[in-house]
């Protein structure tokens, strides 16, 4: 460090990193600091943070540590390089350590490396440096980065150049037993200009999805219904971002949309126009000739009166258009409320005796094909009951009918795990339900999942503003609010909270996480026993993906937050952070 900084001028620069902001990140002193290690240790980059275990946090996340994937470090160290990959859902392996100096075993490294290991942490303990060139070999040949962990080895040495210049990336501590203190803190350095960027992404609050996940969800989709060979068509009011789209399109799926402008989103993302079904129970008729324009799949109709008007613009623009018509089974989807959307007392879809009406009018018309069976009895559904039951109501109705349908439209709906140890949809129940239906009926199916392919993609990066200590329960006020995340407001909806920094100090009394809004419905989640946490922590609140940022609104005038992709070590702003004076 530059003496002039220090030397007696302690309470000075105090006093002005005080006034100069709360903010770590736009404070002058942490632009000196980067600086000086960039300086000191000849690397492109340093990224400060709050601390060491904020630092390897973000560190993991410039790797797309994802849940179910493996991270390798030394058992001989502090909790955080385990606890941090514990936090982000990944698994810990820990590699056993050479004797005499305690640090990590290459050799041992290697043989736990699997096709899910995403990232290896050594430590350099106690001033010793590691094998990092053993270490950085392993690396290379499994293409697997190395995050070294060297918070007691400030300006030690490896063959000649400073520990933490030769590898991916490495943090180092400022906490105030360091050897560089700053009583709390920590900085990355890094020569990869990718993992710097995504290291200083995170402002708040931010949404920000993993590529990984939303592929790896597809994929999974797929495989579990590959027996079946549905048309797959994702539900674009779940999360109509392009680029999400966009990625939504090249792994080959379509698009359930319901309006003209998620119409318009779904054709600019290059989905095909023949993968594209539109529905909704009030469509207008400027969006009816858009729709039947592009020559999409077919209309879902909700009523006759919506069927008179395609058959009217039919006739003028002489064509027959493809059109399903809505059943409602007055089936219990057993999910909230305001989610259900398959029973009688529901604005959807027709009943038996008016579908069986409209089927019987119109399935000579000049104007329409009636191909598509559809029906859609909620959303959130965790149990194959309810879809026994609609496949019930549906076949019954096919078979009172004698038509034979080109598609069969289930509509979307499965679940997704939100609470800790809450149910989940048992996928192969729900998939023999379809094959047993569909030996009676040869129909293709259509899925029109949302929720299942992105919800737990996403996370909402959030801060807390402050603390308030109350007699019943401590309300902890996030900068985040109802306007960013109205699922919990609209719905009750229970979003895990994760701390950014985890320790073991649990306390009693009941949190309780709120917005800075002036609702009382303006809260995310109650919980009790929650660790120790402070005011200007980061928390990630879960499971976002879905009706997260397509649901915000600038209720209060508060601008909408950015959204980010993290595809392995890049990272995309997908939609800028809303600006104050475009919205005032």
């Amino acid at each position: 460090m530059d003496p002039k900084w220090t030397s007696g001028n302690e309470l000075k620069y105090l006093k002005e990193v005080l006034e100069n902001s709360e903010e770590v990140r736009k404070n002058p002193f942490t632009d000196r600091l980067e600086k000086s290690f960039i300086e000191k240790y000849s690397v492109k980059y340093a990224i400060a943070f709050n601390s060491g275990a904020s630092g390897l946090h973000a560190a993991m996340v410039a790797c797309n540590v994802q849940p179910g994937d493996e991270v390798i470090t030394s058992p001989f160290s502090v909790l955080w390089d385990a606890a941090i990959a514990l936090i982000m859902g990944a698994k810990v392996k820990f590699a056993d350590v050479k004797y005499g100096t305690h640090n990590i075993d290459p050799k041992k490294v290697e043989k736990l490396i699997t096709n899910k290991t995403k990232a290896i942490i050594p430590v350099s303990y106690h001033g010793l440096p590691c094998d990092i060139d053993e270490l950085n070999a392993i690396g290379k040949k499994y293409n697997i980065p190395i995050i070294e962990d060297n918070a007691q080895t400030h300006l030690g040495e490896y063959k000649g150049k400073f520990v933490g210049t030769q590898s991916d990336m490495s943090m180092f501590s400022l906490e105030r037993t360091k050897h560089i203190a700053c009583h709390e803190g920590g900085v990355i350095l890094t020569n990869n200009e990718n993992y710097a960027r995504i290291a200083r992404k995170f402002g708040t609050p931010s949404y920000v999805y993993s590529y990984d996940k939303i592929k790896n969800n597809i994929n999974s989709f797929k495989k579990k219904f590959k027996t079946i060979d549905p048309l797959i068509c994702f539900s674009v009011k779940s999360n109509s971002n392009l680029q999400i789209l966009n990625l939504i399109s090249k792994l080959g799926l379509g698009a359930d949309v319901v309006s003209k402008g998620e119409l318009i989103r779904a054709l600019n993302a290059k989905i095909k126009p023949e993968k594209i079904v539109f529905s909704g129970v009030g469509k207008t008729i400027e969006e009816l000739k858009f729709a039947i324009s592009k020559n999409i799949l077919l209309i879902n109709t909700e009523s006759e009166n919506e069927i008179v008007e395609i058959e009217k613009i039919a006739r003028k623009s002489k064509k027959k258009i493809n059109i399903g018509i809505r059943f409602n089974p007055d089936t219990d989807a057993k999910t909230l409320k305001n989610i259900s959307t398959g029973k009688r007392e529901n604005k959807f879809g027709l009943t038996k005796e008016k579908f069986l009406y409209l089927l019987k009018k119109y399935k000579n018309s000049k104007f329409v094909n009636i191909d598509c069976l559809s029906v859609h009895i909620g959303s959130q559904i965790t149990s194959h009951v309810p879809y026994k039951n609609m496949l019930n109501a549906v076949n019954k109705i096919i078979q009172n009918s004698k038509y034979k349908f080109k598609y069969i439209d289930l509509g979307g709906g499965m679940g997704i795990n939100y609470e800790n140890n809450s149910s989940k949809l048992n996928y192969f129940k729900y998939k023999s339900l379809v094959k047993s239906f569909l030996r009676r009926n040869n129909s293709k199916i259509i899925f029109e999942p949302g929720r299942s392919i992105i919800g737990n993609a996403g996370y909402l990066i959030s801060r807390i503003i402050y603390i308030k200590h109350t007699e019943s329960k401590n309300f902890v006020i996030l900068d985040s609010a109802m306007n960013d995340l109205i699922r919990p407001a609209l719905y009750g909806a229970q979003h895990r909270i994760i701390p950014y920094k985890l320790n073991n100090k649990k306390i009693s009394k009941k949190h309780e996480f709120v917005g800075p809004i002036c609702e009382s419905t303006d809260k995310f989640l109650s919980v009790d026993g929650y660790q120790k946490i402070n005011q200007r922590d980061i928390v990630l609140i879960c499971d976002v993906g879905a009706y997260g940022m397509v649901l915000s609104s600038n209720y209060n005038l508060r601008p909408k937050p950015p959204e980010i992709l993290v595809n392995k070590s890049s990272v995309k702003i997908i939609t800028k952070r809303q600006k104050l004076n475009n919205i005032i």
